[in-house]
């Protein structure tokens, strides 16, 4: 269904949020523990700061995808004439997406980490999870608009759905750096 397109961004959009609160939640606890020194090459810190540049790629590979989402959306929505609103709200969001430079903090943090530097990456950081939250809201915002339009019961439902898949994706995640980190060295 065509507002199917319009929850998936939402469930991409806070997805990525909770992925971004956990990168920033990392950075400030090793920025707490190196009291401003820069972590030693070859050390634990200089690990984590190397997977966190990698997280932050991965991060912005999932913006791009969540950004391609939203015109999915609008072209979908725009099939519909009663939907046209929300397809003209799935556009200023994408707009909206562009002009507040998501990808370029989540890329200049994650040199920030690839340079072990965990204290120039947190600022970029901190600015791309804020943004992320703003997208986030406005999307919901938008659902809750296209609800308005009718169909609210089987949103409810879409909107379980996505989460149970997004939490399982989230734990395959979690679990996959988990095994990573009791790799040995090297």
């Amino acid at each position: 269904k065509r507002e199917q397109q319009l929850e998936k961004a939402f469930m991409m959009a806070e997805e990525l949020a909770e992925q971004q609160q956990q990168v920033v939640e990392q950075t400030e606890a090793m920025n707490r523990e190196l009291e401003g020194a820069q972590p030693e090459p070859g050390s634990e810190e200089a690990r984590d700061s190397e997977r966190l540049a990698e997280r932050e790629a991965r991060i912005a590979e999932q913006t791009d995808e969540l950004r391609q989402q939203l015109d999915t959306a609008e072209q979908a929505l725009r099939e519909d004439d009663d939907l046209s609103d929300v397809a003209d709200e799935a556009q200023r969001l994408a707009d909206e997406m562009d002009a507040r430079g998501i990808q370029e903090q989540l890329n200049e943090a994650g040199g920030e980490f690839a340079q072990s530097n965990p204290q120039g990456a947190q600022p970029p950081a901190s600015q791309a999870l804020r943004e992320l939250q703003f997208m986030r809201q406005q999307l919901d915002n938008a659902m809750e608009f296209m609800r308005g339009q009718g169909g609210e019961a089987l949103q409810a439902a879409l909107t379980d759905a996505m989460r149970e898949m997004l939490h399982l994706s989230r734990s395959h995640e979690d679990l996959a750096d988990a095994a990573v980190r009791r790799l040995p060295a090297g």
